[in-house]
């Protein structure tokens, strides 16, 4: 038989190619591309074996019986091996605690069945064998080697179903590949054996895999080399199974926040990218960008001071970019403790602010640890809140300082949980905007407040103002789904008033300026909540049409201890005042302050020398005393 032996050629350049790629691109070991490297390499000898094979096999007087066997028995171990290095490999990924156990058993039984089955042939003929006539010849056992790689595909099937969210749809569709290449193999050796496609089909699969799986930079920070939190992660969890003690440097950029007041989010990158791929060129795999200004240096409990003044002397110096330069300064932490001991590490480094040794970590990681349990169980509660429409609203009144009567109230969300009790408002807002809540809390507090308008709204009150969270502003379907609330409780859109927190993510957004627009168009009013505490007030100002500015009651009470901060306070009234916006002071605590708030002509005023938050059927009585 004439075999077509240039596609093992192309499948040793391909395979060749990608381990070269794979060398001088992973800079990070694990498990699953150790195991990864062990496909190619055994796909690459595959190949080989398959080419030599070929003219031993064709010639078979030409070469020893001992190097015919060699070759072609070589071959059969190595293919059929494919499919369980490639199992342990998915399982690798998968991770699934239970089944590594039975994965680990399977695939070393079955690797040793192949080679006991294959390897003993020239004695045996169950596999492959040479007949007194030198033809290649299989035995009764070959039939098998068809069906066991497709038990294994059932079992990654499996994998699959059952750890979906640690893959995604490019992933799966690599491992889709994998199978319809290798029954490609198989029909096409039973059809054609003389073209031995079968390892190119698989290199060209891995090429796909490796790009879909083992990509460095899913390891890696931005566009810089420097390893990321995954990579951390994974280190943690290596480590943690050798039962190794973690000594660590950790390290954070102290004004991050203002450099992202003054950057904008191209910028802002391009500065963390810049501090991140000096750290990588100076530490390399020992050196983890777990988030934007959180650096982590593994290194001996030894080394940990010296460490910290090279970073000192590298990065508190002016660092410059294509188009701008910036200083950063640092803050450092020290790390030394047995990884068993702690349940999170991760959690543990991005949320300590001290250092943590054997000493002391019982106490700081129980506090870390407390820290990520109670915001579970906010989470939680306010989940259950959620399912329960459970959120109660409070109102505070808002009084017209000329007239001295009560022409408005602010709308305020309090959750009370059975096992917690009271949970501070402004802790849950943050929690609820990071997991993707925020939107269903909002619109159900909206729905509240527009069924207590329609109730009744007390006398007097014009209106109501409700705040906006930042992430509920950058929802496309905000202003259809308050106007339907509207409708579906009969309110008049000119009793609502929405406040907006000043945020860099709102200021340049156009779903937030349509939101805006189309609500405004419709009646609703706009305010500026919190005005003095941002970055981006005059630009609201200018942008968006807010008809009352809030003044955050920090100005205030700064101005009532500090002469600067009163100059500061009574021209930023005047220049509202010039701009013809209406102005409600928030945190009036005494009549002095009231008093401070009249002389200099402002119109609104809220805070607890007035009355604190009430709930709807206290505020109703509070104003009927009050009328």
């Amino acid at each position: 038989m004439k075999y077509v032996y240039q596609y093992d050629v192309a499948a040793i350049l391909v395979n060749m190619a990608m381990l070269l790629i794979f060398f001088l691109r992973n800079k990070f070991v694990t498990r699953s591309n150790i195991i990864f490297r062990l496909v190619i390499v055994c796909n690459l000898l595959a190949a080989v074996t398959d080419l030599v094979s070929i003219f031993t096999v064709s010639y078979p007087e030409n070469y020893p019986l001992w190097l015919n066997y060699l070759m072609c028995l070589s071959y059969l171990f190595l293919y059929n091996e494919m499919s369980v290095l490639y199992f342990m490999y998915i399982d690798s990924k998968g991770k699934i605690g239970k089944f590594a156990k039975f994965a680990k058993i399977l695939s070393t039984v079955t690797t040793v069945f192949f080679a006991v089955t294959i390897f003993l042939s020239p004695v045996t003929h169950w596999v492959a064998y040479f007949n007194e006539n030198l033809e290649y010849t299989h035995g009764p056992v070959f039939m098998s080697f068809q069906i066991i790689p497709y038990i294994f595909f059932a079992l990654e099937i499996f994998i699959f179903i059952k750890a979906r969210k640690n893959f995604n749809s490019y992933q799966i569709l690599a491992s889709t590949l994998v199978v319809l290449g290798m029954a490609l193999a198989v029909l096409v050796s039973i059809l054609r054996p003389e073209i031995l496609i079968g390892q190119l089909v698989m290199a060209i699969i891995m090429f796909y895999v490796y790009i879909t799986y083992e990509n460095p930079t899913y390891y890696s920070f931005a566009d810089t080399q420097c390893l990321n939190y995954k990579a951390l992660n994974e280190y943690l969890n290596r480590t943690k199974y050798l039962e190794k003690k973690f000594s660590a440097l950790v390290f954070k950029i102290d004004n991050y926040a203002h450099m992202r007041s003054y950057l904008n989010d191209y910028n802002l990158e391009l500065a963390v990218a810049k501090v991140a791929d000096i750290v990588y060129r100076r530490y390399g795999a020992k050196a983890y960008n777990i988030a934007n200004d959180r650096f982590v240096i593994v290194c001996d409990e030894t080394m940990m001071d010296f460490v910290k003044e090279d970073l000192k002397d590298l990065l508190e110096i002016p660092l410059f970019t294509a188009s701008f330069r910036f200083k950063v300064s640092l803050s450092f932490k020290k790390i030394n403790v047995h990884l068993k001991d702690v349940p999170d590490m991760m959690s543990v480094l991005l949320r300590t602010e001290e250092d943590i040794s054997e000493d002391n970590y019982d106490e700081v990681v129980d506090k870390i640890i407390n820290s990520i349990i109670r915001k579970e169980r906010i989470l939680n509660a306010v989940r259950n809140a959620i399912k329960a429409n459970a959120f109660e609203v409070f109102y505070q009144p808002i009084i017209n300082l000329s007239t001295g009567k009560y022409e408005s109230a602010e709308a305020l969300i309090r959750l009370k949980d059975p096992e917690i009790g009271f949970i501070n408002p402004e802790e849950m807002i943050v929690l609820a905007e990071k997991n993707g809540l925020i939107n269903e809390v909002g619109n159900q507090v909206f729905a509240k407040v527009c069924k207590f308008i329609h109730d009744g709204l007390p006398g007097g009150i014009k209106y109501i103002e409700v705040n906006l969270s930042p992430m509920q502003c950058l929802s496309p379907e905000m202003s259809l789904r308050f106007m339907q609330i509207m409708k579906e409780n009969d309110v008049n859109p000119s009793q609502i008033n929405l406040e907006i927190t000043e945020t860099a993510e709102t200021i340049g957004s156009d779903v937030v300026k349509n939101n805006i627009n189309e609500l405004n168009e419709k009646g609703v009013e706009f305010s500026i909540d919190d005005y003095g505490s941002g970055f981006a007030s005059a630009e609201y100002l200018i942008k968006f049409p807010i008809s009352i500015v809030k003044i955050d009651k920090t100005i205030l009470w700064q101005a009532m201890k500090d002469e600067v901060a009163m100059t500061v306070f009574v021209h930023t009234i005047k220049l509202l005042k010039d701009l013809k916006k209406h102005i409600v002071v928030e945190g009036a605590e005494d009549e002095k302050m009231v008093g401070l708030l009249k002389e200099n002509e402002c119109d609104f005023c809220q805070g607890y020398y007035y009355s604190k938050p009430l709930p709807p059927k206290e505020f109703m009585e509070f104003l009927s005393k009050n009328a």
